[in-house]
């Protein structure tokens, strides 16, 4: 049974595609995205570190970043040039040779990154923290995206319920979402 919030949800972003399409095309991102058809939340729950059951030291911890990182030689790069975006995800090992890792992501500048990964995918500093006792386990796999992907719908269906039904798989308790 089809959500009737999608098909509302789709009418009014392909009113809106329709609109912004040419500003897209060019890549002019200022203009074209003017009136985006957000999706609001109103039904998952979000529970702030503070209401926690257990202290984040204690807590089986999951990363999400939506920098757009990927390992060469291992997965497909996102699809950067889509003006569209890339609704999909990919999933890496805390262990991951930080050599082999690359970013496709085109929205954000990726000089703090190519300095230091870390301020877009803290794979390092958790594990600091882990190793600090100031996080509880590391959970796998670490998951990542790209933060442009304007199918909202498809992002939430392809990428987002997916992972949070997996994490909670694995145990999560915590996640520690690096929005880009």
């Amino acid at each position: 049974m089809e959500d009737p919030q999608r098909g509302e949800w789709y009418r009014r972003f392909a009113a809106w595609l329709e609109q912004t399409r040419p500003y897209l095309e060019q890549h002019n991102f200022k203009e074209g995205l003017a009136g985006y058809p957000h999706i609001v939340n109103r039904s998952v729950p979000w529970t702030p570190w503070e209401r926690m059951e257990k202290p984040l030291s204690q807590a089986r911890l999951a990363l999400v970043s939506s920098c757009g990182a990927y390992v060469e030689g291992e997965h497909e790069p996102f699809d950067a040039h889509n003006y569209l975006g890339d609704p999909t995800h990919r999933t890496l090992s805390w262990n991951t040779d930080r050599s082999r890792l690359r970013i496709a992501h085109e929205h954000y500048d990726h000089a703090a990154a190519e300095q230091d990964l870390n301020c877009v995918l803290p794979l390092d500093r958790l594990q600091e923290m882990r190793a600090e006792g100031m996080v509880g386990e590391l959970v796998e796999p670490v998951y990542t995206m790209s933060g442009y992907a304007l199918d909202a719908w498809a992002v939430r269906e392809r990428t987002a319920q997916p992972i949070a039904y997996r994490l909670a798989e694995a145990g999560a308790e915590a996640a520690l979402l690096v929005p880009i």
